[in-house]
């Protein structure tokens, strides 16, 4: 008897232990699915999977590297710590000031001679302890249901305060919403302020280098965001398609913004054509979140 207590006493803390750490990874993270299969972001990670046919072997890997524009030279390895048979492909691109995209990638084999790719990208340093505890997570099929989302909305979770939206709005992908002719706005949560400031300097960076857009303006302006008086970046930019296939104006207006909000470190950027409102004026999924210090 003595024996059995002894085990069943084991069990529940081994059992709380894991509801524990699955908790503590997934606390923060957003799943959605937009037709294609799951997008994941957790803290500093983008992570999504597909599934389709490649060969075997490294004829097939060749065909997911050129697939996919990973880099040639990579060599196939294997992670003791993931518990399912897989190759692994690590790719970095150098992105410009000093900013470098982390591919990893886990190629696992899947049924129907179907293979399963796996993609965890970063701008950031690696996490190993985040990537392992995921990638496991992921293979055994544990991944909470509360992270997962439709691509249809009527509430989000805004950091801890649900926002009623109505049927609107769409995710674009994980902590990435938009409203049709009302804004768009996404964000991400982190362990500290550094990295949640790190984020808008490469999300910036990522958009002022794109081919099909230039920067009119920026400036610092001041902002309630969520009710905290917070300076944010404002920029303007021209996106270089006609205004006949934009089907409206081809100006957009973005906020980029750092702040701890209900005790979070947060990023968040927010955006909006100028023909979405009134001049001087916020668009509605945007007036959600912020507003103007005149």
């Amino acid at each position: 008897m003595k024996n059995i207590f002894i085990i069943s006493f084991l069990l529940i803390i081994s059992n709380n232990a894991y509801n524990q750490n699955i908790d503590s990874l997934f606390i923060d993270a957003h799943a959605v699915n937009l037709g294609y299969g799951e997008e994941y972001q957790i803290e500093r990670y983008f992570i999504h999977d597909k599934i389709e046919k490649f060969n075997h072997g490294e004829k097939g890997i060749s065909q997911i590297k050129r697939k996919y524009s990973l880099s040639k030279k990579l060599v196939s390895s294997f992670n003791p710590e993931i518990k399912i048979e897989h190759k692994l492909l690590i790719d970095k691109k150098d992105v410009g000031k000093n900013i470098t995209l982390t591919t990893i990638c886990y190629i696992i084999p899947y049924k129907y001679d179907l293979t399963q790719v796996l993609f965890l990208q970063t701008y950031f340093d690696r996490n190993i302890n985040i990537e392992n505890q995921f990638v496991n997570y992921f293979i055994g099929d544990s991944i909470p249901e509360y992270i997962k989302n439709s691509a249809a909305i009527d509430t989000i979770d805004f950091i801890g305060r649900k926002i009623i939206l109505g049927n609107i709005c769409d995710w674009r992908g994980p902590h990435n919403i938009s409203c049709a002719n009302k804004g768009q706005m996404s964000w991400s949560i982190f362990q500290n302020e550094k990295m949640a400031e790190q984020d808008i300097i490469i999300r910036r960076h990522l958009a002022s280098n794109s081919n099909l857009s230039s920067i009119q303006s920026e400036e610092k302006v001041s902002i309630l965001f969520e009710g905290i008086p917070t300076t944010a970046i404002k920029t303007t930019m021209k996106i270089s398609v006609p205004k006949i296939i934009m089907g409206g104006s081809n100006t957009l207006i973005i906020y980029y913004i750092t702040q701890k909000i209900r005790n979070k470190n947060v990023s968040c950027v927010l955006s909006y054509y100028t023909n979405d409102s009134t001049l001087g004026e916020l668009p509605p999924l945007l007036s959600e979140v912020i507003s103007l210090i005149k």
